[in-house]
């Protein structure tokens, strides 16, 4: 696949608590995907998806007063939230009238989600040196800040064992397998200075569900 993108969004945090959203000309995002969904026995199916894509800013927005680039946006960086690769696959076993006229199954899916960033302007070297944070307020224990914003890739399994008719189904289920911590967004206030966070995926769950068909 092949995108041409015009007045793309993008959003900018500030030094106080509001946002700035502003229009990119130009961008584009190339790549490929795949497909597979297979049925090979009465009793097994799966399917398996992957996506690679290159995405790149193609114009760069400048400081009205100043023509200065602003931090990030700069023609050939990357675009925020696109992970250059994903996978994404799922499998269910099923065992015939396992107990009287219900079935027995087991379904696991499985998800990776490649390296990000949050905002555009999180590319720009100036995030891997120190923030200064504010000190005239509370009692601070630093004064800088050094993070990187590049969200790392994580991986996320789920698992589902039940029984199931026509009528009704029910399973137990473990989310998130691994208690992977994954990254999903990068959290921050008045550019870093005032807060700096992660917000990450909910932890390993697990419990029983119903489901009943009229």
């Amino acid at each position: 696949f092949y995108s041409d993108i015009e007045d793309l969004q993008l959003n900018f945090d500030t030094s106080c608590s509001s946002r700035v959203v502003l229009n990119a000309e130009k961008a584009r995002v190339v790549g490929v995907e795949l497909e597979v969904s297979a049925h090979p026995t009465d009793n097994l199916d799966f399917s398996v998806g992957a996506t690679y894509q290159d995405s790149e800013l193609q114009s760069t927005l400048r400081d009205a007063v100043t023509n200065a680039p602003l931090t990030g946006a700069v023609s050939g960086n990357r675009l925020p939230t696109t992970p250059n690769f994903q996978l994404s696959a799922a499998g269910t076993y099923t065992l015939p009238e396992l107990v009287n006229d219900m079935d027995g199954f087991v379904t696991v899916s499985y998800q990776h989600v490649g390296s990000r960033y949050t905002q555009i302007r999180d590319l720009d070297s100036a995030f891997l040196n120190p923030l200064n944070l504010f000190t005239n307020v509370g009692a601070t224990s630093v004064a800088t800040l050094t993070f990187d914003p590049k969200l790392d890739a994580y991986d996320l399994a789920n698992v589902r064992l039940g029984l199931r008719n026509d009528t009704w189904e029910v399973a137990f289920y473990i989310n998130n397998l691994t208690d992977e911590n994954g990254e999903l967004s990068l959290d921050r206030e008045r550019d870093g200075r005032a807060r700096v966070g992660v917000l990450t995926n909910q932890p390993r769950t697990f419990g029983f569900s119903g489901r009943i068909a009229y």
